[in-house]
């Protein structure tokens, strides 16, 4: 078929790619990229944001979208509610809920109006290229703070699993450095995150079956005073019912992130098929 001008625009001569020896250069890359970033020949260059395509359907955003939210989010709101009561709390948390899913919607609305698929392009068009600086070194500071939440949690957590498989010398510190190094930052480096797309589904079943054990505990009594895991007594709840108080803090600070996903918001909606704001 005819070639289109964006096609035209995007391919590559041959004298550019083969060179003299007429042999078509090894690709080391994945096969899992967009078809328009295939057009590409060289593999340092990438595929532009504009002929991106719409793949996600709803259960795909549904699921990308919990899995983004739940380890560092959803988790530790247990413990935010110490100090206050049932009523406060689910008050605070449809706040919190109804301002993330507003200022979501938002993002939708943006790039539509403006007609810029990204944080940086939208505030150039809107407030000005000389400050398009700040959207990016927000997310960068949001992003940094969610490896970090990541990295206190999974620290703690093999640092209290590896005794059990003998290894004794996994401190807090040694699997903070070890984790962080690897697999944490070559994550954060990779150039194509479709390779961790089925893990999504994965981390979201790790969250259910989380709670899933948590109710267990519960019921079975295995954390009371006389149970098998019984370490102390927590902490008094009070009558739980209206209560409020400075200790309320705890739980605003973890609904300040347990809705956290809009460093993703242009890719979401990006990806969303048949995207609207209204639909999104």
């Amino acid at each position: 078929g005819s070639i289109t001008p964006l096609e035209s625009a995007l391919a590559v001569p041959e004298s550019r790619n083969y060179g003299t020896t007429g042999k078509k250069p090894a690709c080391n890359r994945r096969q899992t990229f967009h078809h328009d970033e295939q057009l590409y020949i060289n593999k340092r260059t990438t595929w532009p944001i504009e002929v991106s395509k719409a793949t996600m359907h709803d259960v795909s955003l549904v699921i990308n979208m919990l899995a983004d939210l739940s380890p560092t989010g959803l988790l530790p709101l247990s413990f935010g509610m110490i100090g206050t009561g049932y009523v406060p709390a689910l008050a605070l948390l449809l706040v919190f809920a109804s301002a993330a899913a507003f200022m979501m919607c938002l993002i939708g609305r943006t790039i539509e109006i403006t007609g810029e698929k990204t944080f940086d392009r939208m505030w150039a068009k809107v407030v000005g290229p000389s400050t398009v600086w700040v959207p990016t070194f927000t997310v960068f500071l949001v992003t940094f703070g969610c490896c970090l939440a990541y990295a206190c949690m999974f620290g703690d957590l093999f640092a209290g699993c590896m005794p059990a498989f003998g290894v004794t010398f996994a401190s807090r510190t040694v699997c903070l450095l070890v984790l962080s190094s690897f697999p944490l930052l070559p994550l954060c480096l990779l150039k194509d995150l479709s390779a961790l797309a089925p893990t999504s589904l994965c981390s979201l079943i790790a969250v259910v079956f989380t709670v899933f054990m948590m109710a267990t505990r519960y019921r079975d009594g295995s954390y009371l005073e006389g149970g098998q895991y019984f370490n102390q007594e927590p902490p008094p709840a009070g009558h739980h019912i209206m209560s409020i108080g400075p200790s309320s803090l705890l739980l605003v600070n973890g609904l300040a992130v347990v809705f956290l996903c809009h460093y993703n918001g242009c890719k979401y909606y990006r990806e969303y098929e048949d995207h609207r704001p209204d639909r999104f």
